[in-house]
Parts: C-alpha cells; structure tokens; sequence
C-alpha cells in the first residue's frame, strides 16, 4: 500500500515532475516568442515600422529637440499664416536677424531667436559674408597702394579668394542639410563665387 513506500522516493518523484513542468512551460514560452533577427558584427537594426512615418521625418532622427520643434512648425505651414500676407512688406531689419528679410524668414528669425540655435547653414552664411569682406578689403588695400595691374590685383585677391572658395563650400553643403532637416522652405538657397571683376567693382565703389 501507499503506507510501505519510502518518503523520500515519493518526494523525488513529486520534484521530478515539478521540474518536467517546468521545462515544458519554459520551452512553450520559448517557442512562442517572436524571433529576433541578429545581423552579425556592425549590425545596425532598423526603425521600427511606423515609428517614422516619412522620409523627412526620417531625417531628422537624432536631432536636437530645439530643431525638431521648427521643423514641426515648418511643416504644419507656421510660415504661411502670417498678418498681411499676399501684401508687400517694407523691408524692416529685426534685431538679431540671420537674413534678408521677408515674411518666411521673419517668422523663422522669431522661432531660431525663441529655440536659442543658429542651424548650420546660418553660421556657414555669417563664415562666408566675412571671407567675401576678406577679399574685397584685401583688392581695396592694393588698389591704395598703388597695385592696379591685372597680375597685381590677382596676386591681391588669390589668397583671401581661395579662403573664400572653401567658405562657399561649406555653406552650400550647409544650406543642403538644413533643407534636408527643416524642409524645402528653408529659406537659404546656394550660391556661386563672385567673379574678380565683381570683387574690383565692389572695392572701388566703397
């Protein structure tokens, strides 16, 4: 009878079994959990689906909160509903402006000033402007003393212009990316190097 078994085997015989369920409710939940895909060494795993819903949104993963901000505000038209728009605007200059003025870019000085950034092609544009100064003041300088030849005013302008070549390279690739971040409204467009001829027209008009 149940009487003349030994205790002990009994109680091996019941953790036996505790241990069989065990093992099989572990290996269920083991096969029924979804599989995850290892890509190997430098694997980089995907977006999840539908946590970026746009290629344009895509862009802007890893950017700061301060530039998500104005890209939402781009997006969702904040440009466009200004007070007198279709109605000329008299060119008022606001403070701490980045650019010409105009209502797009009035409203996008008010949200940079509010967000506390300077994006990059803002600062390319300041870098530029002053290597484009560079290379007027350096024509001016020769022409004061006295360097008024073709190859004279060349060799004036060769140093200050290769700089400026390299700063309009760096703005144009500026102004790329923020279009990339911000949208096509971004209101800087890329530029072209000013001829020598423009330089001199510039230096002697001062």
């Amino acid at each position: 009878g149940i009487h003349g078994l030994d205790p002990m085997l009994i109680l091996k015989k019941r953790q036996a079994a505790e241990d069989r369920a065990k093992k099989s409710s572990a290996y269920l939940e083991s096969r029924d959990k979804p599989k995850e895909t290892v890509g190997g060494k430098g694997y980089v795993p995907p977006l999840q689906r539908g946590s970026v819903a746009s290629a344009a949104e895509r862009v802007t993963v890893g950017a700061t909160a301060a530039e998500l901000s104005i890209r939402q505000w781009l997006d969702k038209g904040g440009d466009q509903g200004l007070d007198g728009k279709g109605s000329p605007l008299p060119d008022k200059q606001e403070h701490h402006q980045h650019f010409t003025s105009d209502a797009g870019s009035n409203a996008l000085n008010r949200a940079l000033k509010d967000a506390g950034i300077k994006p990059t092609s803002i600062l390319a544009a300041e870098g530029l402007t002053k290597a484009e100064e560079r290379v007027v003041n350096a024509l001016r300088y020769a022409i004061r003393k006295g360097q008024t030849t073709e190859i004279e005013l060349e060799d004036a302008a060769r140093v200050p212009r290769g700089a400026c070549a390299e700063a309009l390279r760096v703005y144009n690739s500026a102004v790329l990316a923020d279009k990339e971040l911000f949208g096509t409204r971004w209101p800087l467009q890329q530029k072209t190097q000013r001829t020598l001829e423009e330089d001199l027209a510039l230096a002697r008009s001062r």
